[in-house]
């Protein structure tokens, strides 16, 4: 994921200008967004996503299982071999 679509599709960045910069800059680009914030809503998708996120992480939730189906499909290659 670049910056690009976490500025413009979720909405919860900023671009920098520069990929270098001294502690004044950092401090304008923190206080623009916490303005910025107050207003479009900011946090409130971050939220969101860590609410996601937690979901999909969690015992029951889609990365367990992808993981757990990974598994065992590169386990059965493991049983295939020796059927041969």
């Amino acid at each position: 994921v670049n910056a690009r679509y976490i500025v413009d599709v979720w909405r919860v960045g900023m671009v920098l200008e520069r990929s270098k910069m001294d502690k004044s800059e950092i401090e304008k680009v923190v206080r623009r967004v916490m303005m910025i914030e107050k207003e479009d809503g900011i946090r409130e998708r971050c939220l969101d996503f860590k609410e996601k996120a937690n979901i999909c992480l969690s015992k029951d939730g889609s990365s367990s299982k992808y993981l757990d189906n990974l598994i065992s499909h590169v386990l059965s290659f493991d049983s295939y071999a020796f059927a041969s």
